[in-house]
């Protein structure tokens, strides 16, 4: 999705405000179904709540550089469970996966595995979460777009 200015803002703030050496843009599975309700199926389940990835990354810290090299891969944690027992371990694995605790208790025992704080920042635009993939989220991004246009010129929002 095209991204603003304000959200990136948004996402910098937060992450000087945590002293975060690494961070991860999330959006919650509210915020994503308002920006469009089919625009993202599925959510990072946390004690605390669904999330979405945002594909928005911080490296404040020559130690979070490391951190980059998990994304190498691609990341779609989802799709490949492996991937996440060789970035985060095992133990993270089944914890992420039961959904227990919360994302900053996640982010905090992968913070310790790396040896630097990773933090999780929630962004408030859940457009930030929806990605063009597919023929799907493709027609989900051109009536976002199509919407937003509307609303800068002051016409009704397109169907």
């Amino acid at each position: 999705m095209p991204r603003h200015p304000e959200g990136y803002r948004e996402f910098i703030a937060k992450c000087l405000a945590e002293d975060a050496q690494g961070a991860a843009g999330l959006a919650t599975r509210e915020a994503v179904q308002e920006a469009d309700p089919v625009g993202q199926k599925r959510f990072y389940e946390f004690s605390d709540g669904g999330y979405s990835n945002c594909n928005m990354y911080w490296i404040g810290s020559r130690e979070a550089l490391s951190a980059a090299e998990i994304m190498r891969e691609g990341g779609q944690f989802m799709k490949y469970p492996s991937r996440i027992i060789k970035a985060f371990g095992l133990v993270n694995l089944i914890r992420f996966r039961l959904g227990w605790g919360t994302k900053e208790k996640l982010f905090a025992q992968i913070s310790r595995r790396f040896g630097f704080k990773l933090v999780p920042v929630v962004l408030s635009d859940g457009h930030y979460a929806i990605d063009v993939d597919e023929e799907r989220t493709l027609g989900v991004t051109e009536k976002i777009l199509k919407r937003r246009e509307g609303d800068r010129s002051g016409s009704a929002p397109a169907a």
